[in-house]
């Protein structure tokens, strides 16, 4: 969460501030490069980062990981699109690097306190709790943990897959 949405929200923060920025502003290449560009650097970044954990928990832990390799994988690659899209949105409307940090700490913190990390939903009004149903974070980690415990698959996260399907094109509009 907060990695996705630190490391893209700072590569576009060092491309706009960058020298070059001029530079790559004349030249015909097209702004959708380097927003493809930016997510596979990301991607690629966070992909390895993840994978380390994954086998350090796998082994150490005994996670049945690989149970339901597909749900998991694909929910932990859009989760990370998810969060990689936020970071490319900040990075795009805040010119400095302070408020690019102080607003992914922010929407992070927000994340994680509407979820059940810190206090379970279940002991907030119902109102809240509705709305932390549609927090990506909880999305992603509901659906990894039904996916890896309980053997669910894409059938029976139809409805997490539409919301996050959702997110991504919103973020990429």
């Amino acid at each position: 969460l907060f990695v996705g949405i630190m490391l893209s929200s700072t590569i576009v923060f060092m491309e706009k501030d960058s020298r070059a920025f001029f530079r790559n502003f004349t030249t015909p290449t097209k702004n959708g490069h380097f927003i493809v560009m930016t997510y596979l650097t990301s991607l690629f970044i966070i992909v390895l980062q993840c994978a380390v954990i994954l086998a350090a928990v796998y082994f150490g832990l005994k996670v049945p990981l690989l149970e339901n390799f597909l749900v998991t994988a694909a929910f932990l690659l859009l989760g990370i699109t998810v969060f990689i899209l936020i970071g490319m949105v900040i990075g795009d409307l805040f010119n400095t690097s302070e408020a690019i940090t102080m607003s992914t700490i922010a929407i992070g913190s927000i994340f994680i306190f509407l979820s059940n990390l810190i206090l379970p939903l279940e002991t907030l009004s119902p109102l809240i709790v509705k709305i932390a149903g549609l927090n990506p974070y909880v999305i992603v980690s509901e659906s990894i943990r039904k996916s890896m415990l309980m053997g669910t698959w894409f059938d029976g996260l139809y409805h997490e897959l539409l919301i996050l399907g959702i997110y991504i094109v919103g973020l990429l509009l």
